[in-house]
């Protein structure tokens, strides 16, 4: 954590903890061992990291650089769909900025799961789900399985002896959780995104902001194939960071 950013944060909570987090903040990437702790503005709720991890950098990310703040956000959002939610910090900074919302946390991943279920345990209004987003529903396996846990990307697996992880459409979704509209819609699922917008696309005049991340690092073509069918609809776009917002008109 930078100076500049410390005194951001020392800014958000109170002293005590700004000087905690700052240590152990340099600590994490030396240790193993997971780091959990309480802070005011994340509701009193504690949130646990990992050692040797990229969690920190993800923490930092989204509550110091606040990388999912736009003026684009709707202001009283009903039902947000974090897709790709790890361990769980983006769907606790929609928790505490939009306590009245439903918040859908899917994360597919195994231990990237168990955390984030603990980390958003005292968050009433988030409802995780073993689950990745595709195109359709489908029978997925990890392509990647030596990579960071927050890189991991999927493909469609025709073996069921593979450790095997449920892909579900936001159609499907919708339709299991009775939901007719998608308020917030933040994606970022490690080259996913050209599965999803390359086919049943029907979906997308019922959210109203998409936040994602593109990933043509990962998969050659996410950018194209989500330009192309995004320029179908009319949208208001705004980047900050890695993240585009769009937001429906």
């Amino acid at each position: 954590m930078s100076l500049k950013k410390y005194k951001r944060f020392l800014l958000k909570t109170n002293f005590l903890e700004s000087i905690v987090l700052f240590f152990f903040s340099k600590l994490l990437a030396y240790f193993g061992k997971s780091f959990s702790f309480k802070s005011s503005f994340l509701k009193g709720s504690p949130v646990t990291l990992r050692g040797k991890s990229s969690d920190f950098k993800v923490f930092d990310e989204i509550f110091l650089k606040e990388q999912y703040d736009s003026h684009l956000l709707p202001e009283n959002p009903k039902v947000i769909l974090d897709a790709g939610a790890n361990i769980g910090l983006s769907s606790i900074y929609f928790a505490a900025r939009f306590p009245d919302s439903k918040i859908f946390a899917l994360e597919p991943e195994n231990s990237n799961y168990e955390i984030l279920s603990k980390n958003t345990k005292n968050f009433e209004n988030i409802i995780p789900l073993k689950k990745a987003l595709w195109s359709h529903s489908t029978d997925l396996r990890i392509s990647n399985p030596s990579a960071e846990k927050w890189a991991f990307n999927f493909t469609e697996s025709q073996l069921p002896t593979e450790d095997l992880y449920e892909g579900i459409s936001i159609e499907g979704f919708m339709s299991d959780y009775s939901v007719n509209e998608i308020d917030i819609l933040k994606l970022d699922v490690e080259g996913a995104e050209k599965d999803i917008f390359s086919k049943n696309i029907n979906w997308i005049p019922k959210v109203r902001l998409m936040i994602i991340e593109l990933h043509d690092r990962v998969v050659p073509g996410c950018s194209r194939e989500f330009f192309a069918c995004t320029s179908q609809f009319k949208f208001e776009e705004h980047r900050k960071g890695e993240n585009f917002f769009l937001l429906r008109r």
